[in-house]
């Protein structure tokens, strides 16, 4: 059971919060289709959107997970769910299972600010300012 409340940003290729039962539940989703200053906008609008909201980006694009071009800050994180294949094929309850498995472990809100985080079948990387990695077991 989640003891914190994160605000979370959720992008564009995600499913809308009703489909992510537990983590809605949870958490305050907002979702970039929902927010018109933010649907359909590059990579760059979408990072600064969720910094200026306050919000955690959780996103199944690899650039804002790979990229130097987001840069770390106090008020937002990302949260990258790697998928296996080139497409957008995860269910909805398995990108909740992922997060819920995340959230079990790291289980502070303030360890989600001023990271970039991936999420893989069983485990997370976890990326600091200083481009180094530490794994986690989810």
């Amino acid at each position: 059971m989640t003891v914190f409340k994160l605000q979370i940003l959720l992008d564009e290729q995600l499913p809308l919060p009703p489909k992510l039962k537990a983590t809605n539940k949870h958490h305050n989703l907002k979702h970039v289709i929902k927010l018109p200053h933010l649907q359909g906008k590059d990579d760059p609008t979408v990072y600064m959107g969720a910094k200026k909201l306050g919000r955690i980006l959780i996103t199944l694009d690899k650039g804002f997970y790979q990229s130097t071009e987001f840069k770390y800050y106090k008020d937002t994180g990302i949260i990258y769910i790697k998928e296996g294949g080139q497409s957008y094929n995860l269910p909805p309850d398995e990108i909740d299972r992922r997060l819920q498995r995340l959230f079990k472990v790291l289980n502070t809100k303030d360890k989600y600010y001023n990271v970039k985080i991936k999420i893989c079948d069983d485990h997370a990387m976890i990326k600091c300012q200083n481009n180094k990695e530490v794994k986690i077991t989810i």
